[in-house]
């Protein structure tokens, strides 16, 4: 495969291995570490028969640092970290996300805005899932919400749900996909035809959903 972009996505992570990921044909998503250098890396996609040409652009970013200033996704928006003396637990307000200044070292605060997400996640998604269901007419058993980190919602063969929290930080119109595509997954097990041709009647825009989903999976997944 002949690569027309390649993102490299670093982390502050003990992990000194590298993740790929395909976004598209011709786009890969590399995460890694900060001490693996960018040739290092580009060394290893063309081991791995991923051609890389003169016109190939490489794309450097970074996963911020829960710090203050730093800026994480919410709903699709970015908010910036906020390390308040008067904050008691972590709220959102006017572009901020605000965490107790007594939680300003890393793993406190990593704790408590995960906690807030997890709480964010149980309040929207559940309800999302109840309005859609009964728009489309759908009929499921449970909702839960996990710390799934490679799928996004899943349907058991008893139609109970389930969705990682990390969704939260998706826009609403990409939760709203995940969740269509799981409320069919109540009446169709399989992705065959009949699956894509439901998912399309109920929401024309699960492909763009994806692709979204597919091009920060890297930012939402990796903490």
């Amino acid at each position: 495969m002949t690569l027309e972009t390649i993102e490299i996505i670093r982390q502050k992570s003990r992990k000194k291995t590298l993740d790929f990921h395909i976004v598209e044909k011709g786009f890969v998503q590399v995460l890694a570490p900060w001490g693996v250098h960018d040739k290092e890396i580009l060394q290893l996609l063309q081991e791995k028969k991923w051609n890389l040409t003169d016109s190939t652009e490489v794309i450097v970013k970074c996963l911020p640092k829960l710090e203050e200033g730093a800026q994480f996704l919410y709903l699709g928006r970015h908010f910036e970290i906020h390390f308040s003396r008067d904050a008691k637990r972590v709220t959102i307000a006017n572009g901020y996300i605000n965490i107790p200044k007594s939680a300003s070292n890393y793993q406190s605060g990593r704790e408590k805005l995960i906690a807030w997400y997890k709480k964010q996640a149980k309040k929207w998604i559940p309800q999302r899932v109840k309005e859609l269901s009964a728009i489309h007419h759908f009929h499921y058993g449970k909702v839960r919400i996990s710390s799934a980190v490679r799928r996004w919602g899943s349907c058991s063969t008893t139609n109970n749900l389930s969705f990682t929290w990390r969704l939260i930080q998706a826009p609403p119109s990409v939760i709203d996909s995940v969740i269509c595509h799981e409320l069919v997954h109540t009446i169709i097990k399989n992705h065959a035809r009949a699956f894509k041709r439901k998912l399309d009647q109920i929401d024309p825009d699960y492909s763009r959903s994806q692709k979204w989903l597919k091009r920060h999976a890297l930012e939402l997944l990796s903490w």
